[in-house]
């Protein structure tokens, strides 16, 4: 099957050409790279065209006259892929660097093991690329525990630019422009993780994970950026468990804040609702800490 990468940027003139070089230096080579911009007002636009001059075939370049944000920008390219079943789809951000394995090693993924979805981990490094952390999962995550349905209604342990999914799962998604998507990746594995597809996951590093003074989100390693991410991230639960609900993409009784909760915490007042995000996300937080180090107690016995 074809391969083809949808890479959303804005004002990304500072890494955006590092970032198709690494997929254009691939050692199994990509057959599109769709570029959506969105009301970029640097020279980002000027920098793509200037690399596609030499690959006419490869890099197609749209371009937006708005900016809705990370989850909407995805979520219209995506919808903007014509024949998406013929298309392994691999998602990219504008400030990163695929390491040069990373297209084949994902494609043997999917092929040997038959999957719909995978995802991997990645290095996370400085603005210079100095490495900050050799694995982002190692430290944050714990994918054969945390990649459940449960998890997904509370965080999403899979970032986005790791994704790589087979084109047909596009027909089957519900992709829409709605504010109470706060993130594509987490709406998509949301669904993913709730319907009848085959996931996996490699532990190999196929990226570098880019930190800088402009990230949306960011992996959270500093404090001051993880105390606004965890706010962030609050409200995002509770949006999203909204419209899940609202949308019956799971049943009711399956909602870890089920439809009473989130109708009773749209009543509260705004000091109140941050109250509640909070105690939401230490319970789940303190969990994740016990559960890690029960698990490493035990396999130092």
């Amino acid at each position: 099957m074809r391969k083809i990468v949808i890479l959303c940027s804005h004002n990304g003139e500072k890494y955006i050409c590092d970032q198709i070089k690494s997929i254009l230096n691939q050692e199994t080579r990509v057959d599109f790279i769709h570029v959506h911009d969105f009301s970029s007002d640097d020279r980002t636009v000027e920098f793509v065209l200037e690399i596609a001059g030499n690959y006419n075939d490869v890099i197609r370049l749209c371009q937006h006259s708005d900016k809705p944000g990370p989850a909407s920008s995805f979520i219209r390219a995506l919808n903007l892929v014509d024949s998406p079943e013929e298309y392994i789809v691999f998602l990219a951000d504008q400030d990163d660097i695929w390491l040069p394995h990373k297209v084949s090693t994902m494609m043997d993924l999917l092929s040997t093991e038959n999957l719909d979805f995978a995802a991997h981990d990645v290095k996370i490094v400085d603005a210079n690329l100095n490495v900050l952390k050799g694995s982002f999962y190692s430290s944050y995550w714990d994918i054969s525990r945390d990649l459940n349905r449960e998890c997904i209604q509370l965080a999403n342990p899979i970032i986005g630019h790791t994704m790589v999914f087979r084109g047909d799962i596009l027909k089957r998604l519900i992709l829409i422009e709605n504010k109470s998507i706060v993130m594509h990746d987490w709406w998509i594995l949301f669904q993913i993780l709730n319907g009848d597809y085959k996931i996996g996951f490699s532990n190999t590093q196929l990226s570098l994970y880019r930190q800088h003074e402009n990230n949306i989100l960011g992996s959270g390693i500093k404090n001051k950026f993880r105390i606004k991410r965890l706010r962030n991230h609050g409200e995002s639960l509770v949006n999203m468990n909204l419209l899940t609900s609202e949308m019956n993409l799971v049943d009711n009784k399956d909602l870890l804040l089920n439809r009473s909760s989130l109708d009773r915490f749209k009543k509260l007042k705004p000091f109140r609702k941050f109250a509640f995000i909070e105690i939401c996300l230490n319970l789940y937080f303190t969990s994740m800490y016990f559960s890690k180090s029960n698990q490493n107690n035990t396999a130092r016995l």
